[in-house]
């Protein structure tokens, strides 16, 4: 299983108190359980959960983490990144 993360550009109807699990460093539960990942390249995304941390206010930034991607699906999705290909040399 993997983990991805990156930078979450959220949709018009996002709202922070609702979605996000962290707001400016502060803890406020887990909402993600009920999230479906979806990409524009591989469409729907298999994992065991989603967390959004949101420093809009504070930071000006977000991040999505995509949690326990199943392997080989995780392979397909990211074999090309450099990340994973420093980490796994001989994939």
């Amino acid at each position: 299983m993997g983990v991805a993360m990156g930078h979450f550009e959220p949709a018009d109807h996002y709202d922070c108190r609702l979605h996000a699990n962290v707001i400016d460093g502060n803890y406020i539960g887990d909402p993600g359980a009920s999230f479906v990942v979806i990409s524009e390249v591989h469409g729907t995304i298999e994992c065991v959960g989603v967390a959004i941390e949101d420093y809009a206010e504070s930071a000006g930034a977000r991040q999505l983490t995509v949690l326990g991607i199943p392997y080989p699906d995780y392979a397909r999705f990211f074999a090309d990144y450099s990340d994973y290909k420093a980490y796994y040399p001989n994939a």
